[in-house]
């Protein structure tokens, strides 16, 4: 670690960009977490290193401002609820937090985040046992967590808008390729590793064994197709690309702005009734990709989610 900032050492191999709220909102993380939905307004990040350990929630509130409220009546109520609390009132680029232990159950220790941002506000909470409170363990947790919540912006922001998979984007990919291989996914790694995989999808295309309006399983065919891409070149990693024509799976090449969508290259293809050769199709990706980023020594680098 390097002065205050957690995010300094090392900073390329540590950022991760987090979905919050409706996706119209992000954080930027450390990259031991991953992210997974609880319920349509919070999202739980996690580590998946051991039971009990401590989780983060974040939960936006949205609200439309009551006719002949300033944003200045909303600050200063914002400021005497934190007054209320004893807590410290931060102002950081655009958000205004502060942060107080809940006691609202014995058993847990859970430290309460409220930060206003923009006219919506984000209840961020840490929940860990008793055990842990007051450990060196926590408060490494909530010196990250205050990085995140300094670092919350819109979707909009980012340049590239290239974010970190949440678990049920991961379990809907698992969960369709394992439907078009019909084995379980404890499975899937071992029929790419032997080529079965290329084979069952190159067999499916071919045979054209499907409806020509089945568009779900088309997209599943695609799932497969970049799986056995990834598989094939671990340079590639499966992100979530969000941007004006919505939210799609797809893979990044390294750490370079260079993405591929498998899902619509074979849809596509499927709909133009073009002969698919899926070795073929992988290699020429692989070799554009690679050509792309050679040629253009100066070619976008990102700093997170690799």
């Amino acid at each position: 670690m390097k002065g205050n900032n957690i995010f300094e050492s090392n900073k390329q191999k540590t950022m991760k960009v987090f979905e919050i709220g409706n996706g119209q909102t992000v954080i930027k993380g450390p990259s031991h977490y991953y992210s997974c939905s609880e319920g349509d307004s919070t999202v739980m990040l996690y580590k998946g290193e051991e039971e009990d350990e401590p989780v983060i929630r974040f939960s936006i509130i949205y609200f439309q401002r009551a006719e002949g409220i300033t944003q200045k009546d909303i600050i200063n109520d914002f400021k005497e609820k934190a007054a209320r609390q004893n807590a410290q009132f931060i102002t950081h680029s655009g958000k205004s937090f502060f942060s107080y232990d809940s006691e609202s159950q014995e058993d847990l220790y859970i430290r309460i985040f409220e930060i206003m941002y923009e006219e919506n506000i984000i209840v961020v909470s840490l929940t860990a046992t008793n055990e842990d409170k007051g450990t060196d363990k926590i408060k490494v947790y909530l010196e990250e967590i205050t990085e995140m919540i300094k670092s919350i912006d819109s979707l909009s922001s980012l340049k590239f808008p290239i974010l970190e998979p949440r678990y049920e984007d991961i379990d809907y990919l698992v969960t369709e390729v394992t439907k078009v291989l019909d084995v379980p996914g404890e499975k899937i790694a071992q029929y790419h590793e032997s080529g079965k995989s290329v084979e069952i999808l190159q067999d499916i295309l071919t045979r054209r064994d499907y409806a020509i309006n089945d568009y779900k399983y088309h997209c599943a065919l695609g799932l497969l197709f970049g799986d056995c891409l990834q598989a094939a070149n671990n340079s590639f990693h499966w992100v979530i690309v969000h941007d004006q024509y919505g939210r799609e799976l797809a893979l990044q090449y390294q750490d370079f702005a260079l993405q591929c969508f498998p899902i619509s290259m074979i849809t596509k293809r499927i709909e133009d009734e073009v002969e698919i050769n899926v070795t073929q199709l992988m290699d020429e990706v692989i070799t554009h990709i690679e050509s792309e980023s050679e040629k253009d020594k100066g070619f976008t680098r990102i700093e997170h989610n690799f």
